[in-house]
């Protein structure tokens, strides 16, 4: 395979054999909570309102597998070894409807902040240089109660 080509066969490769989302676990069985004046917990982040809940989210990934945020993007990442400098990166494909953005994280830039479609989000723990498995934090960029698209991440992730 030509060098120029391998780049967009990992992302064919990303999409063609991502896997299927995975089915959520069963919930165990359990008695029924009892009825109690307190108030309902407050509703799960959604794709209709992300800022409904803007605190961030920790978001696990496995390799190849597409993973859907409560907003509704999807994620996922390959491993890509550059051997000219004998490292590591990590590719990430995000989708949101139609629109798809790629991107590549590494040592150098693993922490940094980046939003995409109005959501901050930035490396987790640092993982280990194949990890089939990392973590991502994330959150919506809210201001008003309204996602807000442009204008970088804000407090989004605290510090």
């Amino acid at each position: 395979m030509d060098r120029r080509t391998a780049p967009g066969c990992l992302i064919a490769l990303l999409c063609a054999c991502g896997g299927e989302d995975r089915p959520a676990a069963q919930p165990t069985s359990a008695p029924p909570a009892p009825a109690t004046d307190q108030p309902a917990p407050a509703a799960a982040p959604s794709a209709d309102n992300p800022c409904a809940i803007p605190g961030p989210l920790t978001i696990e990934l496995e390799a190849g597998v597409i993973q859907k945020t409560p907003w509704g993007l999807e994620l996922t990442y390959a491993i890509e070894e550059d051997e000219k400098r004998n490292q590591s990166r990590f590719v990430f494909l995000m989708k949101s409807g139609t629109r798809r953005w790629e991107v590549r994280r590494d040592d150098s830039n693993w922490t940094e902040k980046m939003t995409w479609r109005g959501f901050c989000w930035r490396g987790g723990a640092r993982p280990e240089r194949r990890a089939s498995r990392l973590q991502l934090e994330m959150a919506p960029v809210c201001q008003d109660g309204k996602l807000v698209e442009l204008g970088g991440c804000g407090s989004a992730l605290g510090s």
